[in-house]
């Protein structure tokens, strides 16, 4: 298992994408995702999206955690940032992916890119023997975790986590395993609901 193998395997997954590491030389085309989604920000930090806080997200990661472990991509179409992905790779168990973060553009969510990437994500963690992808949603972001849960992850309880600037915040986690079946989007749309949204 490794970030690079991870990478590779999106690629192949999602042909029509640019898949790159985000650095600090990037960050200011990554925050054309982060401010078309500062409703999120606001909800999530109490503040607006600034290229401090998509650089300092670069070495961000658990006490003890392995940062050669961490992937913090963007993907890119047309020399243009459409979405954002952080991934921590055999956290917190070995054989499981976190979600740290995910964004797609505003602009396109509703279009089926969201639930596009995270299908590819499972399906290549599912190859790299995973067997779980795990993530935290803040409990009172309803539509995140409404979109989490149309793509098959489940509310596995609650926790507290610690936000910026020190304050604790209510989280739903959640998980799925990589080998299952995604929901319909074709059916999740006839519903009447919007299969994509912010996250």
């Amino acid at each position: 298992m490794s970030a690079n193998a991870l990478i590779d395997r999106l690629k192949s997954n999602l042909p029509n994408y640019d898949i790159i590491p985000i650095t600090k030389q990037n960050c200011e085309q990554v925050m054309d995702v982060f401010e078309s989604n500062q409703d999120f920000f606001l909800l999530t930090e109490g503040t607006p999206a600034t290229l401090q806080g998509c650089q300092a997200n670069i070495d961000a990661i658990p006490p003890g955690f392995d940062i050669h472990n961490k992937l913090y991509i963007g993907f890119w179409i047309n020399n243009r940032c459409i979405a954002v992905l952080d991934i921590l790779l055999g956290y917190p168990n070995p054989d499981a992916i976190y979600i740290g973060l995910f964004l797609v553009h505003s602009e396109l969510q509703g279009t089926g890119l969201g639930r596009k990437m995270i299908e590819a994500l499972l399906t290549a963690a599912k190859n790299m023997k995973m067997n779980s992808a795990k993530l935290a949603v803040i409990e009172s972001n309803a539509k995140a975790i409404t979109f989490w849960k149309r793509l098959g992850f489940e509310d596995t309880g609650k926790s507290t986590a610690t936000m910026h600037d020190g304050t604790e915040v209510n989280v739903v986690t959640m998980n799925a395993n990589p080998g299952l079946k995604l929901i319909d989007v074709k059916k999740v749309r006839h519903s009447g609901l919007d299969p994509e949204s912010v996250v």
